[in-house]
């Protein structure tokens, strides 16, 4: 069956193509659930709008990938928590109060999926390196210094 994707379906299509998937699939999930439609030609002219506003926004992307990496290269980020005595934090610090603390200090907003954590999460204080994943193959090192509150 041939739908018109209305968002990015994971392991299926971005939003504005047209793909063909079981009509089982189709009826039962993704047109209920509003993330396709059947392809018609109307809906296929939403899909190239849809289409044309993915290509612009991916070209600001672009552009503001440059600018962030600008602002976030050699970043230090600071990140206080509860600790024991050992030095241990309760709890961890994740990819949400990483994101929360580099809006905070540095004015740029970074959603928490795009953060990775090459040793797992940050358990203990001190200088840790997380990687900020910006898109189009790119991603940057940071450091995250966690202190004992």
């Amino acid at each position: 069956m041939n739908i018109v994707l209305t968002q990015d379906v994971r392991h299926v299509g971005y939003a504005g193509e047209i793909v063909s998937v079981a009509a089982g699939y189709a009826r039962n999930f993704l047109i209920p659930k509003g993330f396709a439609a059947i392809a018609n030609i109307k809906d296929v002219r939403h899909a190239e709008e849809i289409r044309k506003n993915r290509v612009r926004k991916h070209e600001e992307v672009l552009m503001n990938i440059e600018k962030i990496t600008e602002e976030l290269k050699n970043a230090e980020i600071t990140l206080t928590g509860k600790t024991s005595s050992g030095g241990k934090l309760f709890g961890g610090i994740g990819e949400s109060d990483i994101a929360e603390a580099i809006k905070e200090q540095k004015k740029i907003e970074i959603d928490k999926r795009f953060i990775s954590f090459p040793n797992g999460h940050i358990k203990t204080t001190g200088s840790h390196e997380v990687k900020i994943l910006l898109g189009a193959g790119k991603e940057i090192p940071i450091n995250i210094t966690v202190k004992a509150e």
